[in-house]
């Protein structure tokens, strides 16, 4: 006499379990990234007559939010250049781009520059 009940009653709980796993499952991994181009620059200060390429190089900084309240701070794209010049040992960075990626997801949401070059060094003439 229960068994019928009991039955359908498990039956009906686990498809409303079932439906809201799915939905909550397409909710949190939805999102949205967004990457585009800020800048791009052939150097950022003159170059001198003589150089060294000393490589490529690339950093980023990102601006973290939770709930749409900031938890972490960035770095301008100046302190990023000096900070990739300093790495490196470089006076130059030469076919600089910038770029900023935006990413947004149900929580959470960061704000990324990345910048990019190639180091190099001036010779002494």
């Amino acid at each position: 006499m229960f068994k019928p009940f009991i039955h359908r009653l498990f039956r009906t709980m686990w498809q409303g379990v079932s439906v809201c796993g799915i939905v909550l499952l397409a909710f949190a991994s939805s999102g949205c990234i967004a990457r585009h181009p800020a800048g791009i620059a052939p150097s950022t200060s003159p170059l001198p007559s003589s150089y060294t390429v000393l490589g490529p190089v690339e950093a980023s900084s990102c601006k973290w939010a939770v709930l749409f309240i900031p938890v972490s701070g960035k770095s301008t794209v100046d302190e990023i250049i000096k900070q990739l010049i300093q790495e490196k040992g470089a006076t130059v960075l030469i076919g600089v781009t910038v770029e900023h990626k935006t990413a947004l997801y149900p929580f959470v949401g960061s704000d990324c520059s990345i910048v990019k070059g190639l180091a190099v060094k001036g010779e002494a003439s």
